[in-house]
């Protein structure tokens, strides 16, 4: 039987051909444990990239793949502009109008290009000013909080306070595990929950479970309708929560928050670097393309803070822009 010699050992053909099996298997076991270590270390720092990522982003986004302000912008930026070319041969609107619209949107699309490479914004500091997550129309007045005297037609709320508060409260009482009515949003501690009446141009099925509350809202001749940047709902923040800072998708409209029950002296809104308060019957009106953040300080107790919330346009905004607007991101 013919012999070998491995490592200086003197083998025959038989032991060789194990040895030669032993060593395969040997080789194989350290190549995949190195794999198994090497990926371990990667993606641990990987997670810690993460993490850090998500530590450090100024505002917050969610994971919805519905949402226009976080998952679809790009699409219904891209969209908008389609449609406005449609638009270019009409006599309808004013052509400096369709132009500077356009140029708008197409800023707003490299601005978003722009934070995805993790390039430097050019957008001023959100605490001063207001840089709207998706759509910027340039030209409007730019302040953090705005007065009710500015929008008279928003007196219709105060007189309708008990019948918007009966609406809420028994869409609260009956259908809170309904997830088709009641979703719970993330925040950083606490509870957020929110019934929307319109979800960004779309009316849900909340709006017929709550007719006057809807019939009222139509009533207000401001109100953003048939428009994916305009919302209403209802808004129930619990006691310890915090709902870190965000912006809102757009400048071209103001925020409304129509206080149904609040708790006094436990609860405020912060917008920009200025702090505000709800009150029963009050709305507070402001602008949420500024980085802002909600905050129940309360014990349980306390109770919730509750508000209606729907969206008017900007007063800036003329009646040929909201037309081209509304347009170019009809729901």
């Amino acid at each position: 039987m013919e012999s070998i010699t491995f490592y200086g050992i003197t083998l025959s053909g038989q032991i060789y051909f194990i040895a030669f099996i032993c060593l395969a298997v040997l080789v194989f076991y350290t190549y995949t444990s190195f794999k198994k270590k090497k990926g371990k270390s990667f993606n641990s720092d990987a997670s810690s990239l993460s993490s850090s990522l998500i530590l450090t982003t100024p505002h917050t986004i969610c994971d919805s793949i519905n949402c226009i302000r976080c998952s679809r912008n790009h699409e219904i930026l891209q969209l908008a502009l389609t449609r406005l070319s449609y638009l270019s041969e009409s006599d309808k609107y004013t052509k400096n109008d369709l132009k500077y619209l356009s140029k708008d949107i197409e800023k707003s699309l490299a601005c978003i290009k722009e934070k995805e490479k993790g390039l430097p914004s050019k957008k001023h500091d959100s605490s001063q000013h207001s840089t709207p997550a998706v759509f910027q129309m340039f030209g409007l007045k730019d302040q953090e909080l705005w007065s009710i005297k500015d929008f008279p037609a928003l007196q219709i709320l105060n007189q309708h306070l008990y019948d918007i508060t009966c609406e809420f409260q028994h869409l609260y009482d009956h259908f809170l595990t309904d997830e088709t009515v009641w979703k719970v949003n993330s925040t950083n501690k606490g509870r957020w929950e929110i019934a929307h009446l319109i979800n960004q141009g779309h009316t849900t099925k909340v709006a017929e479970m709550c007719p006057v509350t809807y019939q009222i809202l139509k009533k207000i001749p401001y109100f953003l309708d048939n428009n994916l940047f305009g919302d209403a709902s209802y808004s129930v923040v619990h006691s310890g929560t915090d709902i870190s800072t965000h912006c809102g998708s757009t400048n071209i409209r103001l925020r409304c928050h129509f206080g149904l029950i609040v708790p006094p002296n436990e609860c405020y809104l912060k917008v920009g670097e200025k702090i505000c308060h709800w009150k029963e019957n009050q709305v507070l009106c402001f602008n949420d393309a500024y980085a802002h953040s909600v905050h129940h300080n309360g014990q349980k107790a306390s109770g919730m803070r509750v508000v209606f919330m729907f969206d008017i346009w900007h007063p800036d905004v003329t009646e040929s822009q909201k037309q081209i607007l509304n347009y170019a991101f009809s729901s």
